[in-house]
């Protein structure tokens, strides 16, 4: 672990001798904006999340008017919790 601590405190003085270094990197990074490829993945999940929310509406209204039987009701929503535990787990795999 030697080699790490020699290394963070060379980054240190580094940024103690010139820290406009430190600054040019901060304005560079932010002027490449937020990951586009992040934030479609971010967009599509939300969407997918929505859809899920709006099946799950669409069949307590027809277990509410008496369209739907319990077991069927309580099975499908059951898939859907698994739907969105598997994305869930998907996207902590992927990291």
């Amino acid at each position: 672990m030697d080699w790490l601590e020699d290394y963070v405190w060379a980054m240190v003085a580094e940024v103690v001798k010139d820290p406009d270094r430190l600054a040019l990197a901060r304005l560079q990074h932010r002027r490449r904006g937020p990951n586009p490829g992040l934030t479609e993945r971010l967009e599509r999940e939300g969407r997918a999340l929505a859809r899920l929310k709006q099946q799950e509406d669409r069949l307590l209204d027809l277990y509410a008017e008496g369209d739907i039987a319990r077991d069927a009701l309580k099975r499908k929503l059951d898939e859907g919790r698994e739907t969105r535990e598997e994305a869930g787990r998907g996207r902590h795999h992927r990291g």
